[in-house]
């Protein structure tokens, strides 16, 4: 049964760039906030940059035996965090829309999906998590990882600020410099600090102490005015971490009420925007050189007010995540979750096809010829996210699917996944919550294999080599049974798509390219097809990526550039444009097991 969704009541979107125009912070909370900032607060740079390095920073990733902790920068970092605790700043946080917003989630999500009998969806959800691997503790595995890497290695938390900084490298795949990309993550690892620590699904890292230390080379390395506001931002975006975690131990929020209006999908993606940590985790990047064509002073991607294809692309780190934590966050009555809010108002209904129309999203990114700067830019963050979000220990995407096929009940409902095609908007429901994709024949081997290419290639680099390898391979994964072993023998033929991708280009015969060349390989077997048994694989996996990725940063900008284009637009184009794509079957298997 669907609950109606009144389009009165419905406000719009909160800002998701603007702390203040989004009503998340006012009054005396605005003044906390504004104290806080990176230690050193400089204007432009040279290139007109409003995130640059100031210094220089101790640490090097996958070599750092102990976490350096700079006294001025340990020392903001205890700012911030007193910050995000103090009662002014959290009764702000209450008292806004945002809050309103997370009540009505958490109100609708208690009445309809956490009473195992209260509709289908929430039996179904329920059947999930009885089986579903328990989400949480992956310092373990990847410190058991990284001490194999640095053997005198002795905190924990490096390994953490390697996995953060990860997914700055894999998302902004532009420039010459990874340590800009480890600084980033570095600062922003303060709201791991509070969305982690005690929390259910904590990661094991340790206490806030050691998420400071990791904080504090990002907070006195970094400079500029997007840096700084950044670091003012995760003030409020901490606060609302805190206050949405206590509405689900709230007795009457648990209770839920049935009755309570469901924010409409622009409500909820301009709270989720905040409660995810988007514009500061974007904005640090963005304001960087080699992204301040496509953003402002500020770091603000202002195309993806103009374009709904880039905003979109730039929203996909939430859907992936929330594919990937749907059955955790139904489990931690986590509410912040696209699937799970669509669940609750529509039914099964709104989540198949879902993980397909993620893959749609990119390619519709590199497709749109609207004459705004960015699409390529856009579709990078989304490749890297896809990847990222599927190789995370944290998220278990092999675990998961190993998890939910293991019987006989359940493994037809993960099977190959569903194609779907976008219908237009800037987000994938309409304001009452029915999907805006529909389900659709597979796209044609040729097709997909020119998407591909696209992915892998610049536009300006001929695609037919990289496209007539990719449709082989395209071709022998339709064509191969749903059996493993038949799929496994096709990671050579991934390969020679990326060798494909390089052949015309600067990187073709580099030492970087050869050392990612079987990671392809390594990436289709393990993520794609879910092979292995072992726990420690999924970090080894991740770490050897990592490593790989970060070494390319040392060519020339453009070089590096374009074999990482090669490498993420391959591997995502594996992951998502063959049936075997994981976020399809994770939605699909969802949508059939909650009918």
């Amino acid at each position: 049964m669907a609950v109606d969704v009144p389009a009165a009541v419905a406000p719009g979107k909160p800002d998701i760039w603007d702390v203040e125009r989004s009503g998340l912070l006012g009054g005396p909370a605005l003044g906390l906030a504004a104290a806080v900032g990176t230690v050193t607060e400089g204007g432009a740079d040279a290139t007109g940059a409003t995130t640059y390095l100031v210094g220089t920073p101790s640490y090097v990733p996958y070599g750092t035996a102990r976490m350096p902790a700079p006294e001025a920068g340990y020392r903001m970092a205890e700012r911030v965090m007193r910050a995000v605790y103090d009662p002014e700043v959290l009764r702000a946080v209450e008292a806004g829309p945002l809050a309103a917003i997370a009540r009505r989630i958490t109100a609708v999500q208690a009445a309809r999906l956490w009473r195992r009998d209260a509709t289908p969806a929430a039996t179904g959800l329920a059947r999930l998590a009885a089986v579903a691997p328990r989400k949480g503790g992956e310092t373990r595995e990847l410190w058991a990882e990284y001490r194999r890497r640095v053997p005198d290695a002795r905190d924990p938390i490096v390994a953490m600020r390697d996995l953060w900084g990860s997914v700055y490298t894999w998302q902004f795949i532009r420039g010459d410099d990874a340590r800009l990309h480890d600084l980033c993550a570095s600062m922003l690892s303060l709201t791991s600090a509070v969305d982690f620590c005690d929390a259910f699904d904590d990661s094991g890292a340790g206490g806030h102490a050691l998420y400071l230390a990791a904080a504090s080379e990002g907070l006195e390395h970094l400079s500029g005015g997007a840096a700084a506001l950044a670091v003012r931002e995760m003030v409020a975006v901490g606060g609302l971490m805190v206050v949405k975690d206590a509405m689900a131990s709230d007795v009457a929020a648990v209770e839920g009420d049935a009755d309570v209006v469901p924010p409409t999908p622009d409500e909820y993606m301009g709270a989720r925007s905040w409660d995810g940590a988007i514009a500061p985790y974007y904005r640090v990047m963005l304001a960087s050189a080699h992204y301040r064509h496509v953003a402002d002073e500020q770091g603000e991607f202002t195309s993806a007010a103009k374009c709904d294809a880039i905003q979109r692309a730039l929203d996909n780190i939430m859907r992936y995540n929330d594919v990937t934590d749907a059955v955790a966050d139904y489990a931690a009555h986590e509410c912040f979750n696209q699937l799970l809010s669509a669940l609750s108002v529509r039914g099964a209904a709104t989540a198949t096809g879902y993980g397909a129309a993620l893959a749609e999203v990119t390619d519709a990114a590199l497709d749109c010829e609207c004459g705004q700067p960015g699409h390529d830019e856009a579709a990078e963050l989304s490749m890297g996210a896809c990847l990222w979000y599927l190789l995370t220990p944290r998220y278990q995407v092999r675990r998961q699917l190993s998890a939910f096929t293991a019987t006989d009940a359940t493994r037809a409902a993960y099977a190959r996944c569903t194609s779907s095609r976008l219908l237009p908007g800037a987000d994938l429901y309409a304001p009452d919550w029915t999907p805006l994709w529909h389900p659709a024949p597979p796209r044609e081997a040729s097709d997909r294999a020119a998407r591909v290419a696209r992915r892998a290639l610049l536009p300006t680099t001929n695609p037919d080599r990289c496209a007539a390898a990719a449709l082989t391979v395209l071709t022998a994964c339709d064509a191969a049974p749903d059996d493993t072993a038949a799929l496994l023998s096709l990671a050579s033929g991934w390969q020679t798509v990326f060798d494909a991708a390089l052949a015309d280009g600067p990187a073709h015969g580099t030492p970087e390219a050869a050392r990612l060349q079987p990671l392809v390989g390594d990436f289709w077997r393990q993520a794609v097809l879910g092979a292995g048994d072992t726990v420690d694989m999924d970090a080894k996996l991740v770490m050897d990526i990592d490593e790989a990725i970060r070494a390319t940063f040392t060519l020339p900008a453009a070089t590096g550039h374009a074999l990482r284009r090669a490498f993420f637009g391959v591997t995502s184009g594996a992951a998502e444009l063959t049936p075997a794509n994981p976020f399809g079957r994770l939605t699909d298997g969802v949508g059939v097991i909650c009918a």
